[in-house]
């Protein structure tokens, strides 16, 4: 490389990363055809601390700035040691300094996310929102809003032409999160990337841009780390997902062991559970309420009155005795147990959600923000889980039973306590 040329070089990645793709860098290969660069030659661009390299390393697509590539001292200590393979698929990129210096902020005006990508942030730099911002989309029929309890979706639903060009938007992903201080201050926060931020319409930027929180004060939830980031599935699912997992093995353990299931539903043919059926997404009570009522049509509602008739005739006929009743008289009949306690604390749980639900019935009750509903919420859900839990162990003793197969990850308990 001569000494003229690095200007020119220095201009031809900006202008790739800002112009030719959405914020790609370019491939080492394509300017080693045109100048002959050496490793030389990149110490020295790299030096300048207008040009930085990416490997693959941290983040297998080294076409996408997903993470920080590190400083000068790091990038330099790498390029010592890759060898030509590695070589053959670097990427280079302007730094974060050199495009302070020649983006015209003011070409981005009203695309805040869009701005920040122009300026160097990582694709996948995780960012911090006030829950409200999903309040929007999940409360509006012209979108759909799907969270797992991991990561989540908002799609377009079905619209006509009349729906304004500024609203048709989509978000490829986001997350939630927890502050540092969660025990004692219970706030939560939404996770977006500014890669599928900076895809949205001047409009909905600037809403995102206005619920935008310190991420410094917040810890992202693990497993959209793994999945959405590093692209590793291998993580702890939620109490919410387990739960759906216990109803549903333990109506095969129902059928071996009666000829019935024990619950009416148990989303085992892939179907989406109710539509509240995840963390709190405005710490309120009227959501709070409104997700209890879903707990209880999971538990006591989802009760199936036919699986106690073969055993339990005259109570089955019955028609005053409510589902807790029965599940209680038919674990005190056929489930043998050397300390009831845990039996006893099930039954509890079950008549707790339901007295809870029972308060959501008070239309008179006037609604609420106080962050400590996402404690209840926690705090319920982790008792509603481990009442059901407890049925299937107790259902894996019966004989009939034995062949059911619990996955490892169950089995184990690798469950998120959030």
């Amino acid at each position: 490389m001569k000494k003229q040329q690095k200007p020119t070089i220095i201009d031809e990645i900006t202008n790739f990363y800002l112009y030719a793709r959405e914020f790609n860098g370019l491939p080492l290969a394509t300017l080693r055809e045109k100048y002959s660069l050496t490793k030389q030659d990149l110490r020295i661009l790299i030096e300048s601390g207008d040009i930085e390299i990416h490997f693959g390393f941290g983040h297998p697509n080294p076409h996408i700035k997903a993470m920080s590539l590190g400083n000068v001292e790091v990038l330099l200590k790498t390029l010592a040691h890759v060898g030509p393979q590695e070589l053959a698929y670097a990427v280079l990129y302007p730094t974060a300094k050199h495009l302070k210096n020649v983006v015209k902020q003011s070409d981005y005006e009203g695309r805040p996310f869009s701005l920040m990508l122009a300026l160097g942030m990582p694709q996948l730099e995780l960012l911090a929102f006030d829950p409200q911002v999903l309040k929007n989309y999940r409360d509006d029929p012209r979108y759909v809003y799907d969270y797992s309890g991991v990561a989540g979706r908002i799609s377009l639903a079905d619209y006509d032409d009349d729906m304004p060009e500024s609203e048709r938007v989509i978000v490829e992903t986001f997350g939630m999160g927890f502050s540092k201080d969660y025990e004692n201050d219970a706030k939560t926060c939404v996770i977006g990337v500014p890669y599928y931020l900076h895809k949205l319409t001047p409009e909905h930027q600037t809403l995102w841009k206005h619920r935008l929180l310190d991420m410094a004060k917040y810890d992202p939830e693990y497993g959209f780390v793994k999945s959405q980031i590093i692209g590793d599935w291998d993580f702890d699912t939620t109490m919410y997902e387990a739960l759906k997992v216990e109803l549903e093995i333990i109506n095969r353990m129902a059928v071996a062991i009666e000829g019935v299931y024990l619950f009416k539903k148990d989303y085992a043919d892939g179907s989406d559970p109710p539509r509240n059926f995840h963390r709190l997404l405005m710490p309120t009570k009227r959501e709070y309420q409104e997700f209890v009522e879903t707990l209880d049509k999971l538990m006591s509602d989802n009760i199936n009155r036919n699986f106690f008739k073969k055993r339990m005739v005259v109570s089955f006929e019955d028609t005053q005795k409510g589902t807790i009743a029965l599940l209680e008289e038919y674990f005190n009949r056929f489930m043998t147990a050397r300390d009831r306690s845990p039996i006893d604390g099930m039954l509890k749980t079950f008549r707790k959600v339901r007295s809870e639900r029972s308060k959501s019935s008070h239309h008179d009750l006037k609604d609420e923000f106080k962050y400590e509903y996402n404690h209840k919420q926690r705090d319920i859900m982790r008792e509603a889980y481990t009442a059901i839990r407890l049925i299937r162990l107790a259902f894996t003793n019966a004989p009939d039973a034995k062949d059911i197969k619990v996955p490892s990850w169950l089995y184990k308990g690798e469950i998120s306590p959030q």
